[in-house]
């Protein structure tokens, strides 16, 4: 049995972890953004359209919508980049601030589902 308190507590927790993911959502759009246009500075090689297509297939509403998915296009993009041996530097960290931003979202939707 929940003291009204405690139940207080929970929903106030509930609606801070709901404006943190909507802030945190956009944050990962701009990280998108980022690595899109680092991906579009590339010189035109081979590599730049398979490159681009899963950008913009990470930026796509059902990757937003189910972060696994996500989680995918992000590792074929890594692995790309390492097959490839690319070295661009606004590339390289463009892909490290998408996979940390949405590293950090993941973590923080796990620490919310367990309130």
């Amino acid at each position: 049995m929940y003291s009204l308190k405690q139940v207080k507590q929970k929903d106030f927790m509930k609606q801070h972890a709901k404006q943190y993911s909507q802030g945190a959502f956009t944050h990962l759009q701009d990280t998108w953004r980022f690595l899109k246009k680092s991906v579009i500075d590339l010189p035109i090689s081979e590599i730049r359209n398979p490159l681009l297509a899963y950008v913009e297939e990470g930026m796509s509403w059902e990757c937003v919508r189910n972060l696994e998915t996500m989680q995918h296009v992000i590792l074929r993009i890594v692995n790309t980049i390492r097959l490839q041996k690319m070295s661009d530097a606004a590339l390289l960290e463009a892909i490290d601030d998408s996979q940390d931003t949405f590293g950090a979202i993941k973590s923080h939707i796990s620490e919310a589902e367990r309130v």
